[in-house]
């Protein structure tokens, strides 16, 4: 009985434990082999136009998808969150101040106090950088959605003034490929 066990048991046990072992990389390997990144690109521009005695704060909300056709999403990754502001008009300077949100996330909001819109205009504001610390929340919450709006409620301190702002986003949703 001793010599079945050394030369049939023992050496089949052995191919058992290395072919399952196998199997299992090779699925975690097919599984990596079968994401796939897919971009949402999102933007959107907003004309300003504020006479003397309008009201000085105003919102927008702008929805977007965070899915992607095709794909069954397991991760988020916001790319670029940028603000510009092109095309002002006013006859002193004027201060702006944005709170940016998501809808359903508002405790946390995404703050530029005293931005100068005549000293910032035509330049890109790198929002993301702004909310690095909050970026993994934001992509947490985003991933559970099917689709999100972004609020932007901004005030400025003197009227008049005209200008457009563009507010532009890009995420990378990744997942399988949708059954």
């Amino acid at each position: 009985m001793n010599n079945i066990k050394k030369f049939f048991i023992y050496p089949l046990a052995l191919v058992l434990f290395f072919g399952l072992s196998a199997n299992e990389c090779l699925d975690s390997d097919l599984d990596e082999l079968l994401e796939i990144d897919g971009p949402i690109d999102f933007e959107r521009t907003y004309n300003v136009d504020i006479q003397e005695g309008d009201p000085t704060e105003f919102t927008e909300i702008a929805e977007f998808e965070t899915t992607y056709k095709g794909i069954d999403v397991t991760d988020l990754r916001i790319d670029e969150m940028e603000l510009l502001v092109e095309n002002y008009e006013a006859p002193e300077t004027v201060l702006m101040s944005v709170h940016l949100y998501i809808e359903g996330y508002e405790d946390d909001p995404i703050i530029i106090r005293d931005f100068n819109i005549e000293f910032n205009e035509n330049q890109i504001i790198d929002v993301k950088s702004l909310a690095e610390a909050k970026l993994s929340e934001y992509e947490q919450y985003l991933l559970d959605l099917d689709e999100a709006k972004i609020v932007i409620e901004t005030s400025v301190d003197r009227a008049p003034v005209k200008f457009d702002f563009t507010f532009k986003m890009a995420l990378t949703v990744t997942g399988t490929p949708a059954n």
